[in-house]
């Protein structure tokens, strides 16, 4: 008829509302007729059962009746982030979890999350630590009691799908990060043992020719002949060009590209100088052979240009 069920002898409970006692029971005494029992709250840690929360029994004079009702427990969603070279764990990184309609259910920090049985869980990294590449592809996951644990993997609907053998466990959800490389420049003297050459500069761009790093993309070799370029992302295409070398070698301008990929192995570019020629002209006087001062040349290339001088600074027309 609608009416909440009473008890202790006719006294209303506060609007009909039973709580199971420690024995997981509730026992109501000196009651008739047709009841409907609804569960509208679940013991802490687990979810109402839909199939059974609502339940309708008749109870008869001198009669007993008994209604059960079953709750599952929930069930853990824990992320795990991986260094994708090493496999070691990789600390700090937040992760945004979603629910199936994309409704927020919170930002987590590499951890567990209690989740509803069979929910569609979606999980997108959006913070990543200091030197890891962030991962913007979402995995999702519909999560159970058991074991359920994912790396990878999408099936036909784009759901991540793992293996529930029914035991006790949970729902393990990896990502992996790319390491962000660190790009080495050699420059070596030509006909040496890799003898460094200090202080050549090189312009280094990416695939688009924008100058990566600071100071427009300009970056001079150290005492040990070195270009250390940090953090790079995997995929990326870095171009490195000589722009100007030291006095006494030659300039190597051909360009040099290398794809950074993550691995052990790190990206290496290595260039080599020659050392720049020596013209010596002699003037004589033709009879006595002693030196003449003050005569003037004038210095070409084959090809018509003037011959500098003073490393790249031309001299008077070739004079």
């Amino acid at each position: 008829s609608g009416g909440y069920v009473d008890n202790d002898n006719g006294h209303l409970s506060s609007n009909g509302l039973y709580t199971t006692d420690a024995n997981g029971e509730i026992r109501i005494s000196g009651v008739t007729g047709t009841i409907v029992a609804k569960e509208v709250k679940a013991a802490p840690g687990y979810v109402i059962d839909q199939s059974t929360q609502t339940q309708t029994v008749t109870v008869n004079p001198d009669d007993t009746q008994t209604l059960t009702f079953l709750n599952e427990p929930l069930c853990s969603l824990t992320l795990t982030k991986l260094d994708s070279v090493s496999g070691k764990p990789v600390p700090g990184t937040e992760f945004t979890v979603k629910d199936g309609n994309g409704t927020v259910l919170g930002r987590y920090t590499t951890g567990k999350a209690g989740l509803v049985p069979g929910s569609t869980i979606v999980v997108s990294e959006s913070k990543v630590p200091s030197g890891y590449v962030l991962d913007t592809t979402p995995k999702t996951i519909i999560v159970k009691n058991g074991t359920n644990s994912l790396t990878s993997g999408v099936d036909g609907s784009g759901t991540n799908v793992g293996n529930n053998d029914g035991t006790s466990g949970g729902n393990d959800l990896t990502f992996e990060n790319d390491p962000k490389m660190t790009l080495t420049i050699h420059k070596y003297i030509e006909g040496t043992q890799n003898e460094p050459l200090a202080g050549v500069a090189f312009k280094i761009t990416d695939s688009t020719g924008a100058a990566v790093g600071p100071g427009d993309g300009v970056f001079y070799t150290n005492a040990a002949g070195e270009i250390m370029i940090e953090g790079l992302e995997p995929g990326t295409s870095i171009t490195a060009r000589e722009i100007k070398t030291v006095e006494g070698f030659v300039l190597d301008g051909t360009p040099k590209t290398v794809k950074i990929t993550a691995g052990s192995q790190a990206p290496e570019l290595t260039f080599w100088n020659k050392r720049a020629g020596e013209l010596v002209i002699r003037k004589l006087d033709s009879v006595t052979k002693q030196p003449l001062a003050g005569v003037e040349f004038e210095l070409t290339y084959a090809g018509g240009g003037y011959v500098d001088n003073a490393n790249g600074h031309l001299s008077s027309n070739g004079l």
